[in-house]
């Protein structure tokens, strides 16, 4: 049983973190002794989380499910299974901010010469206003509209390689 002050953001915080942790909570220790850091001045627009650290974060979030807090507590604690405790978790607000800035790489599979089996499909898709239930109780009152779903896969490794979703004109 957990049990969090209201008012309490930095245990709030905290416990959410702990929520996902792969170790024992220790914090009930007697004898640990306060760690301090020192306090370093950064440049205006300097970044203190490198893009690697955040696709990660993000990674796990996505494969798993996890809140961005619960992301940052479970890299906290992989890093201490891995012994690697001094390297800097970014914080929820920071993994909130930065995949809007973050490059995306898109890598070139083929060499020159090389050939690719792709597969190529177009899917319709009905799209509803309010729903069916309001046809049924008011009557048909609106055009539905369909939208078009062209696919472009690689046959060998099954990848989607083009994805665009057309209107109906």
């Amino acid at each position: 049983v957990c049990t969090v002050s209201l008012y309490g953001y930095k245990s709030l915080t905290a416990t959410l973190k702990r929520g996902t942790a792969c170790l024992p909570d220790t914090s009930f220790s007697i004898n640990k002794k306060p760690v301090l850091r020192s306090v370093r001045v950064r440049k205006v627009g300097e970044q203190t989380y490198s893009d690697s650290i955040i696709q990660c974060c993000l990674l796990l979030k996505f494969n798993y499910g996890l809140k961005l807090r619960q992301s940052t507590g479970f890299m906290q604690s992989l890093f201490l299974l891995m012994g690697k405790n001094h390297f800097a978790v970014p914080d929820y607000r920071t993994l909130c901010r930065r995949p809007k800035s973050l490059p995306v790489a898109i890598r070139n599979r083929l060499e020159s010469g090389e050939q690719l089996a792709i597969g190529i499909d177009s899917s319709g898709l009905k799209v509803y206003g309010e729903g069916e239930w309001k046809v049924r109780k008011h009557g048909r009152s609106k055009h539905r509209t369909w939208r078009k779903l062209p696919v472009c896969i690689d046959l060998d490794t099954q990848e989607i390689l083009s994805v665009e979703l057309t209107g109906n004109e």
